[in-house]
């Protein structure tokens, strides 16, 4: 496919919003760059629902409160999400003018920045961001190719007699020929040559690298009386001959705050449209034509992603229950997403451990912060109850007595009663014989020779390990798994797997096959997740 990049400033998102996704319809565009003069935090919710079909991508500090003026801007970028495995935000970005993407082509990788420029006289500013921008480009340039776009606010083709715009124009110049850009807008296409309509001149830029510039298909101004209500500018769209290999299925949607599937609240009805809608994406998957170009990450990748989609659709989920935390505040819901934000960077760059690694630090001080307000919030909650419980204990005696039992009674944890073989004890020295006849017995070996083990297993000659998996015997394999039990990296539990149904294991008896044949093992299936368990005291935290 031909990579498709379009940048559009518009007056308002949330009045602009509808237009907004008719034109990523009617453009069917792969990336689109959004400026918007007050693009605040509040509206995060409205650009994720601009269009179904796209996600957005927006510098992490978007979910973090702070001061805004009238002078500052927003930009954001929506991406499709065919183009899921292929994208993904570039990390080093702390500006709010300036958001980064990163693709990968069959051929290269591409660092796609969404700019907004300062439109108003402070040339200072315009200067400071235009640097920072530079900086990023240069130092990206030496692990792909860059490309840029958005609204410039400079107009690079005219002369000026305003001070303040002839010098952003000579400052965007020299960011052009100190990057060696080209400015893809020399071969527009159309009627319409400018972006800004009330001057009918062009503020709104795609640039590519001049090395690059061969790969421009085509460059087009859009104008449409659609266009004209939403903003002043108009948008420009760009096709670049970038070929990506595209997901096959679509993305799921925003996720709420649903913390995990909960597997034992399901019914036999969302069971059966489990199987139903997991069976309807495998079969978009698993065809002669589109199964045997996948390699086999990929393939896996869209097994274990159909499987996670139909259970997020169909499988009841469970939510965060306030009453176990009653103390919990938007606040304290802040600090926890600002951790763990921190912690998917940490872990993006690879988890270094070190305070001489920035990753590291921040994270480790967002997560301080977040637990020490947590033990603040509860330590005041308690501090309330403690003195509801004081004058409890003034006013009514039974009431305050009940209030502590019940906060203080624990169930016994010690064991009153043992049973085995038909012996029962319930005094401790009776208890612990029959816990050590029972282990005893356990693992006494009560066979009489060690070649009679031998006998318990059928020999397995190598032409039956070169025999292809067969449905029965992974049908049967999965009947064998154990429920509730943890998932792994990927995310699919034993569930996910014993519900799937006859599709789903069509798709895995495929899948094992073609990894029997091509002795290629997906990358997930190599990781795990090592959880190691403090022992206390002076023991190093990292001794297993």
């Amino acid at each position: 496919m031909v990579l498709s990049l379009m940048a559009w400033n518009v007056i308002g998102l949330f009045s602009s919003s509808r237009i907004l996704g008719n034109l990523l319809n009617q453009t069917n565009c792969d990336v689109c760059v959004v400026t918007e003069h007050k693009l605040a935090n509040d509206a995060l919710d409205v650009f994720k629902s601009v269009n179904s079909e796209y996600f957005p991508i927006f510098n992490l500090r978007e979910f973090i409160e702070f001061p805004r003026t009238g002078k500052e801007g927003g930009v954001g970028i929506l991406v499709k999400k065919t183009l899921r495995y292929n994208v993904g935000q570039v990390s080093g970005v702390r500006d709010e003018r300036i958001v980064g993407l990163k693709v990968i082509t069959q051929t290269d990788t591409l660092y796609i920045f969404g700019v907004y420029m300062q439109s108003d006289g402070d040339v200072a500013a315009y200067r400071d961001t235009l640097q920072r921008l530079e900086d990023l480009c240069t130092y990206y340039s030496e692990y792909g190719k860059i490309i840029i776009a958005g609204d410039f606010n400079a107009r690079i083709y005219e002369n000026h007699t305003y001070h303040a715009a002839k010098q952003k124009a000579d400052l965007m110049r020299n960011l052009i020929g100190n990057i060696n850009l080209h400015v893809c807008n020399h071969r527009r296409e159309g009627d319409v040559s400018y972006t800004f309509r009330p001057f009918e001149t062009v503020l709104d830029y795609v640039l590519i690298e001049r090395s690059s510039s061969e790969k421009i298909v085509s460059c087009v101004v859009l104008e449409n009386n659609e266009t004209e209500i939403a903003s002043d500018h108009l948008p420009v769209i760009c096709h670049m001959d970038y070929q990506i290999d595209v997901a096959i299925i679509d993305q799921a949607k925003p996720r709420s705050n649903v913390k995990y599937t909960a597997w034992d609240k399901t019914t036999i009805e969302d069971l059966v449209q489990y199987q139903l809608q997991l069976s309807d994406r495998l079969c978009k998957i698993i065809t002669p034509d589109t199964g045997a170009q996948l390699e086999t990450d990929s393939l896996y990748e869209q097994i274990a992603l159909c499987m996670t989609l139909a259970a997020e659709e169909t499988v009841p989920k469970r939510r965060f229950k306030h009453y176990l935390k009653p103390f919990w505040s938007k606040d304290l819901s802040k600090l926890h997403k600002i951790a763990m934000i921190k912690r998917m960077e940490w872990m993006n760059k690879g988890r270094p451990c070190g305070m001489e690694h920035d990753s590291y630090k921040e994270y480790k001080a967002a997560k301080r912060a977040f637990r020490n307000f947590h033990d603040t919030a509860q330590n005041e909650y308690l501090d309330v109850i403690h003195r509801e419980l004081d004058e409890a204990a003034e006013i009514d005696q039974k009431l305050f007595w009940r209030i502590v039992r019940k906060r203080t009674n624990k169930p016994a944890t010690a064991c009153n009663e043992l049973a085995f073989r038909g012996t029962t004890k319930r005094d401790p020295k009776g208890i612990a014989d029959l816990f050590a006849e029972f282990y005893a017995e356990l693992y006494s070996d009560t066979s009489s020779t060690a070649e009679n083990n031998d006998t318990d297993f059928p020999p397995i000659t190598v032409d039956e390990l070169d025999n292809p998996f067969t449905f029965e015997e992974v049908n049967r394999a999965i009947r064998s798994l154990s429920l509730n039990k943890a998932a792994g990296v990927d995310g699919i539990r034993n569930e996910h797997i014993r519900y799937g149904g006859k599709q789903l294991i069509d798709s895995l008896v495929y899948l094992f096959n073609r990894i029997r044949i091509t002795s290629v093992i997906p990358k997930t299936w190599k990781k795990g997740l090592i959880i190691p368990i403090h022992k206390g005291s002076r023991k190093s935290k990292k001794r297993p």
